[in-house]
């Protein structure tokens, strides 16, 4: 990426810093401040809000090399072989974190399915947040799955409201926080029969269970 990779960090907010790389890229290859798009089409300038992600959807997808590529031919010193063995041993020590990482989040995301659902539907009247100065503490809820699992909701949402469509499945989901515990009932009490029955034959399929009929 080069000179666009200079650009200042803004606290690690990815989405800020794409902003400032289209604002130099447009400011220096087209002479125009575009980043109003970012929200809104421009009143004056013919650059309407589609274009400016679909630059953003470019410099998204470009990947950032977390060690600067070397402007200079690599000398054939032994400092540098060194530096080569220690770098590549770093290197693949990240990437094992990485992928350990990435694995255990999705490894929890299954299990814990139920209350990432329940999460997600809880922030569906909340306006929407971009706090990336969030630390997830240990065993707590990734806010990303949250995320996802919200947008799912909010389609099932709009879809009921639209189309009249209802999931078989999640038709219901953004309603389980308001539904009531139901008042436990008092069982009715079983036959005698039935309890003689079991009592001297143990049932194998159900249509060897006796019927109960009164005594």
């Amino acid at each position: 990426m080069g000179f666009l990779t200079l650009s200042p960090r803004f606290m690690n907010n990815l989405h800020d810093q794409i902003d400032d790389q289209i604002d130099v890229v447009t400011r220096g290859l087209m002479g125009l401040t575009v980043t109003c798009a970012r929200c809104h089409d421009h009143k004056y300038d013919p650059i309407p809000q589609a274009d400016y992600y679909s630059l953003y959807g470019v410099l998204r997808s470009s990947s950032e090399p977390i060690v600067p590529p070397e402007l200079q031919r690599p000398s054939q010193s032994e400092a540098h072989r060194k530096f080569r063995a220690e770098l590549d041993k770093r290197s693949q020590a990240i990437r094992a974190f990485i992928i350990k990482a990435h694995a255990n989040m999705l490894t929890a995301s299954r299990k814990r399915a139920a209350e990432y659902l329940l999460q997600a539907q809880r922030t569906l009247a909340q306006p929407p947040t971009d706090d990336f100065m969030l630390l997830v503490e240990a065993g707590g809820l990734n806010p990303t799955v949250v995320l996802r699992w919200r947008v799912f909701l909010e389609r099932l949402v709009s879809r009921a409201a639209i189309e009249e469509f209802r999931d078989p499945v999640w038709g219901r989901g953004w309603q389980w926080p308001n539904l009531t515990k139901p008042k436990r009932q008092p069982s009715p009490k079983a036959s005698p029969h039935c309890f003689r029955a079991f009592r001297s034959t143990k049932p194998g399929s159900p249509p060897s269970i006796p019927a109960s009929s009164p005594p």
